[in-house]
């Protein structure tokens, strides 16, 4: 058994593990204003959990959205709540595994769903794979009431 204060105790030593903690957080869904509830949204699952060893944070949520409320339609979709905002270090972005996306109103067979935190953000951004060239930014109006998303992945602190 490894027992860590209640508080860290930073090290100055790059090989000293000074910083675990496991714990909950409640995912949202959010336009570009990055407001997970304050335009009406409601939701049906809103489940997360992390691990945070060191610099690292390792983390999984399901979030179901029942009322869309009064997001704007041609906003950009985020899912907001992560525990700790990501490092601001320049290009420090971090893919994450969209396992299971259902009843999106994507439109066309054959596109899924991706997304990454981006610098300095406590929020994934959700991006659709619609192109075999590139990629766009998920929107409010391709996410259906009832969309159900299971997301997983890791990010630095």
């Amino acid at each position: 058994q490894v027992a860590f204060p209640a508080t860290q105790v930073a090290s100055g030593d790059a090989n000293t593990l000074d910083d675990y903690e496991e714990g909950t957080f409640t995912p949202s869904i959010g336009d570009s204003g990055l407001d997970g509830s304050g335009e009406g949204q409601a939701y049906s699952k809103q489940v997360g959990r992390y691990t945070k060893i060191g610099n690292r944070v390792f983390f999984s949520l399901r979030v179901a959205i029942s009322n869309l409320g009064t997001m704007t339609a041609g906003d950009h979709t985020a899912v907001m709540g992560l525990p700790f905002t990501s490092n601001s270090a320049t290009d420090s972005h971090s893919a994450v595994h969209v396992g299971l996306a259902t009843s999106m109103a994507l439109g066309t067979a054959g596109y899924s769903v991706a997304g990454r935190v981006p610098t300095n953000a406590a929020y994934i951004a959700l991006v659709l794979w619609d192109s075999t060239t590139s990629l766009t930014g998920l929107l409010i109006s391709e996410v259906s009431v009832g969309a159900d998303l299971v997301i997983s992945g890791h990010y630095e602190v």
